[in-house]
């Protein structure tokens, strides 16, 4: 498998089932939090949060978005509340400015040539909320992967980018594991500074050491 849409196109049905992410388990929010509500689920993969959201409540309508979006299109098909389309988180003019009361953004902006432009967008088309997962380099770091991000962090992150886009294990080791192409640009508290600067608190907080998981809510 040499690019995501391999990687995307190898998952059955047996398989997706069976490795559907749970909401819960990252928010803490009941299902019934999500009933009534227009969710934006931005960087979906192959849709399984969405599923998951549609499959337990009741959202008034999902929009599943990502670069590729075969396998999401499969998955959420008997859904006649969704709609899946590619989207560039960098610009999403196409959507209004507070169109979605929920903006999911999972393991997305540390993936993104500019994770600030990337998260000025999320909380431009949420009127309510932003719920948020990404790696940030928060405390300690194993000692194994400080030679690879004195390496890497030389090197443009365009560059990284493009070296990782047709390897997913090479842009896992980049951008998941050794994080340093975002060791100065991501962490908690400029995570904090950017929400704060586009009209957001975090209300909710279950970060650890390597990763950042909060939830932001617009302020009025």
């Amino acid at each position: 498998m040499n690019n995501w849409k391999d990687v995307w196109d190898s998952w059955g049905k047996k398989e997706f089932d069976k490795f559907i992410i749970p909401v819960t388990t990252f928010w803490n929010y009941p299902y019934s939090f999500y009933n009534n509500k227009s969710i934006l689920d931005i960087g979906c993969g192959l849709g399984r949060i969405s599923y998951d959201i549609l499959n337990n409540s009741k959202p008034r309508f999902v929009r599943a978005c990502d670069s590729y979006t075969e396998k999401a299109r499969e998955f959420l098909s008997k859904f006649n509340n969704c709609c899946v389309c590619e989207v560039n988180v960098l610009n999403m003019k196409p959507l209004r400015n507070g169109q979605y009361d929920i903006v999911i953004a999972k393991g997305l902006i540390h993936h993104t040539e500019n994770p600030y432009l990337a998260l000025k967008e999320i909380c431009r088309v949420s009127n309510k909320y932003v719920f948020l997962i990404t790696t940030g380099c928060n405390g300690w770091i194993h000692y194994k992967l400080y030679l690879e991000r004195f390496i890497l962090k030389f090197i443009p992150r365009k560059l990284l980018l493009w070296i990782s886009k047709g390897n997913p294990y090479i842009r896992h080791r980049i951008f998941d594991s050794s994080k340093a192409p975002i060791r100065k640009a991501l962490n908690y508290q400029i995570i904090e500074k950017w929400l704060d600067e586009f009209g957001f608190d975090i209300i909710k907080d279950k970060s650890t050491s390597s990763n950042i998981n909060i939830v932001a809510k617009k302020i009025k």
